[in-house]
Formats: structure tokens, sequence, C-alpha cells
């Protein structure tokens, strides 16, 4: 590590201190890097994180600031403005609200960019191991509504770990799968493995998701002319697309006794009879 800072230009840290994995899989490669009076984030790039802070999380309010970078050994690290804050993995109310804000000025700010149809590779695969008839015709559904709303910035894993709120400032982090998605891609991703149940991973009441949902569509949607319904429709149907994670898992992997996929195989066919009236 001391390598790469003085390749940054950065002199010998007092501590460098590896984060622990919010998902319980030990350290990874990021580190809290302390000096005398400033803290950075130090983190190995992965996937086309530099990339993404070059085109769109320059000067970013919603992003950690990007301090420096640097190549070692063939292997990019980036140099991050440290973030003291807490994440939504307990989620308030309060947290949750910055964190819709930050998201809607993020996606106003790229609204009707154009992807790449490579973007919705993976989600077409996924399609081929949900094993179900229901499930199968509701993906189409949701297939055909990618390719016809808007699409936007997102980041592409905003499970809560990966959101910090401090001072009433959110900001986004491990952007390494960000990209031009369709717009709901994210606030999806941040809703929909959430409970209220007290030990839940990812805690967050439903009143509290009701006013975030809210929200985001008075502040980035109803501006630009797309009705409740419609929005909620394209929500769900991305909704359903999270559930069929765990079925997808399941079902390639052999795995159909597991609680995620048996928990998820019900989400999913829940909201495919709620949306199956409403399928175009």
């Amino acid at each position: 590590m001391k390598k790469i800072l003085s390749e940054m230009g950065l002199g010998e840290p007092l501590s460098i201190t590896p984060f622990e994995n919010e998902e319980g899989a030990g350290e990874y490669d990021v580190w809290k890097v302390e000096y005398a009076d400033l803290r950075y984030v130090l983190k190995r790039a992965k996937g086309k994180e530099p990339e993404i802070y070059e085109c769109y999380l320059k000067n970013a309010p919603f992003a950690p600031a990007l301090v420096a970078k640097g190549t070692v050994d063939g292997q990019q690290y980036l140099l991050l403005e440290y973030v003291d804050g807490e994440n939504l993995m307990c989620c308030s109310n309060d947290k949750l609200i910055a964190a819709i804000d930050a998201l809607t000025e993020m996606q106003g700010m790229y609204w009707n960019c154009h992807g790449s149809t490579d973007a919705l590779d993976s989600r077409r695969n996924r399609r081929n191991c949900l094993q179900n008839e229901l499930l199968e015709r509701v993906y189409d559904a949701y297939l055909r509504d990618c390719e016809q709303i808007p699409w936007t910035f997102c980041h592409d894993d905003l499970l809560p770990f990966n959101v910090l709120v401090s001072g009433g400032r959110a900001v986004l982090i491990d952007w390494e799968v960000a990209g031009i998605l369709p717009y709901p891609a994210s606030l999806a991703r941040l809703i929909a493995h959430t409970s209220e149940e007290p030990d839940a991973l990812f805690f967050m009441k439903e009143t509290d998701i009701a006013a975030a949902v809210d929200r985001y569509y008075q502040r980035l949607i109803a501006p630009r002319g797309i009705c409740f319904n419609e929005f909620q429709r394209s929500l769900d149907l991305h909704l359903f697309y999270e559930y069929c994670e765990w079925v997808y898992v399941g079902n390639k992997f052999g795995d159909q006794n597991s609680e995620l996929f048996l928990k998820y195989s019900d989400l999913a066919m829940n909201m495919a009879k709620k949306l199956i009236p409403h399928l175009r």
C-alpha cells in the first residue's frame, strides 16, 4: 500500500486499516488511510470504476471525490474522499430521503442518455433459468419495458451498504458496475431486498419506502411527464427483476431448497401475479 501511495505523491501514513466487507466475507480491497490531519479511502479499482469516475463523477456531490489515482504492477488504485457516514443497512427516514435526493440529482443530470444494447445482455440471460411460464412471460414484459422507457446513469448495485449519509449528504460508493441503464434500476435495487423484520440484513420500514418512492417520483419523474401509474408499473417490473435474481441462481446451480430461493420465488411469483393484468 505504501508503494501506491508514494506513486500518488503521498508520504508514509500514520495507519492503513482494511475495511470489512459488509456481506460478511471478511476484508476486501479497500483501506482507510490516515495522516496527521487527513483521512482517505484507498481502493483497488474494479470493473469500469476508473472510467466511471472519469466520465460521470467529476465534481459529483453524490460520490466520494476522487483525490488521486495510480497504477502499480498493472493494477489501478483510486484514492478517494473519506466520508465518515452511516450506511442504510439499518435505515431511517432521514437517511433514505438523503439517498433519494442524491439519486435523483444524479439521474436528472444524465436523463435520456443512450446506453449500449449490450447493457441488457446479462438481463436477457437471466430469463433462461427461470423455468416457469408465468415468470418468463412477465420477464419478457420487463425486457420490453427496458427498451421503451428513458435511460439514465445508474448505480447498478445500489444495495443499502453502498450508500453513506453524513450530515444530511448522501454519497453512493463502489461504482464498478455503474452505467447507462433504464432509470428504475437503482431505486429498485435499493428497496427490493429490505425488510421490517428486526434482524433483517437490510432494515427499512414500508412507510419509509413509500415516502421515498413518492419523493423519487415527484423530484425526477413527474416533471418529465410520466404519469404515476406508468412509473409504478416500471418500478414493479424492476422489483420483479431483482426478485428473479435468486430464482435464477437457485435454478442455475440446482439449489432450489435454499432459504433465499424459496423466499425470492414467492416474491417473484406474487409480483408476477400482480403485474399480469397490466401487461401490454
